[in-house]
């Protein structure tokens, strides 16, 4: 990370991963990516998220924190980005890593948004709830909030562990944002998957394989959509 004289106050990055690194574009990312000076950078490493990401808060430092998942790549003021937009709680926006790649928030509880429903919105939008895998969370959510901060259980196929955190702020009074602007690259085996907003307002999902990039969606071939270079 580089730290850099800034207007915010320090905060915490921390990230999971599983038993073992990866990936090395997220260690890449990490660092290139700039940060408040003071900033602390956490690791917790435990096959159960729930556990990983409770450990990151017992040691956050500063007002914020900043949860990453290791099978992540962004852009180096990703951070910052987020950070100026002021809000308790705000998630880049990033697909999911397995088909259809729907992106990771949700409209309700049980309904995640399209991608043709992201694109007739724009900037910062308020959402139910979103992975928590490039998620930036002010301390003073964390003080409101009773402890586990993030568990398991209940609810039905899409209540993990991280929407269950989105339910429990929202409940004691916090919302929940999407930054549209700030876009992160998630990490399958062999291929980077990317939201767009193309020109037409559009998002659209483009893969990077083995150095070629290809849309992945059927419909966007068929509307002869442009390939980027």
């Amino acid at each position: 990370m580089r730290q850099i004289r800034s207007k915010h106050p320090p905060g915490t990055v921390g990230y999971i991963q599983a038993n073992r690194p990866r990936f090395q574009g997220f260690f890449d990312s990490l660092e290139k990516m700039v940060v408040p000076g003071g900033t602390a950078l956490e690791r917790a490493s435990n096959y159960n998220a729930a556990h990983n990401r409770n450990e990151l808060i017992e040691g956050i430092e500063g007002e914020w924190i900043f949860f990453l998942d290791d099978d992540h790549v962004w852009e180096e003021d990703a951070l910052l980005r987020l950070l100026d937009r002021e809000v308790d709680i705000v998630t880049a926006l990033y697909c999911r890593r397995y088909a259809p790649f729907a992106p990771t928030v949700f409209k309700e509880i049980g309904k995640l948004y399209t991608w043709q429903g992201l694109s007739e919105e724009s900037g910062l939008l308020e959402i139910a709830a979103c992975g928590a895998g490039a998620l930036l969370v002010r301390r003073k959510v964390l003080e409101k909030m009773a402890r586990p901060w993030f568990r398991v259980g209940g609810g039905g196929d899409e209540i993990n562990e991280d929407i269950n955190f989105c339910i429990a702020a929202r409940e004691v009074g916090f919302k929940v944002h999407v930054d549209l602007d700030v876009q992160v690259a998630h990490l399958p085996d062999e291929a980077l998957l990317i939201p767009m907003r193309q020109p037409n307002d559009a998002f659209n999902i483009v893969a990077k394989i083995r150095e070629a990039q290809v849309w992945l969606l059927q419909e966007q071939e068929r509307k002869k959509l442009v390939h980027l270079a």
